[in-house]
Order: structure tokens, then sequence, then C-alpha cells
């Protein structure tokens, strides 16, 4: 599968036995989703509760509620072109850190 939708074969795959995603994006926004967290930390409020997760290729970040039957809100926080972003990790406060396949590690925090 890629994202909801058959890959190899390209159609009539057997779906019944997966639990598909509840989100997905085209290849023109990103092509490869790395996994993130439920942010619960302090620093960013309006987050609390919002899944998070970005594109390796792309480096951009959105955030995401999931009502445990559809999507509820949607958003893309930032663009940060030049990371490859491959996973996230979380301090003992909850406060989300974005790991970048070039060896930084950066904290995930309001703008300004």
């Amino acid at each position: 599968m890629e994202g909801a939708h058959c890959f190899s074969p390209n159609s009539g795959c057997e779906q019944s036995v997966l639990e598909l995603p509840v989100a997905e994006y085209s290849h023109g926004e990103g092509c490869s989703v790395s996994g993130g967290y439920v942010y619960r930390g302090r620093g960013m409020p309006s987050l609390i509760g919002a899944y998070v997760y970005a594109d390796f290729c792309f480096g951009r970040i959105w955030g995401l509620r999931y009502d445990g039957q559809s999507v509820t809100e949607s958003a893309r926080l930032l663009d940060s072109s030049t990371l490859d972003i491959s996973s996230f990790g979380q301090d003992l406060a909850r406060n989300l850190d974005v790991l970048s396949y070039n060896g930084g590690i950066y904290r995930l925090m309001p703008a300004g």
C-alpha cells in the first residue's frame, strides 16, 4: 500500500485485513512520511492533542486531530526544506524534537 492506495499491484489489492491510514498526502506534498507523536508538551498549547508528523523529502511538518472516526483538523505547521526529517523524539516534559538525517536534532517551538 501507499497511503490508502494499492501499490503493487496498483489495483485490486486486498485491503480488508489492513488498518488504512487516517490521512495521506500527494507526491506533490512529499515522498515519505516520518511518523511522529501526539503533542502533550506545554510550550505550544495550541498543539496539545494533535498528532505531529513530517515528510522526509520536503521537510514539511503537519499536525492533525483525529476523533476516532475522522480527521477533524489538519494543518501544515512549517516548511523546513533544509531538513531530511527521519524521526521525532520526545523529552521528559513531552516537548517534541525533530531528528534530521543530516545528524541534527531540533526542538519544535512556537514561532517568534
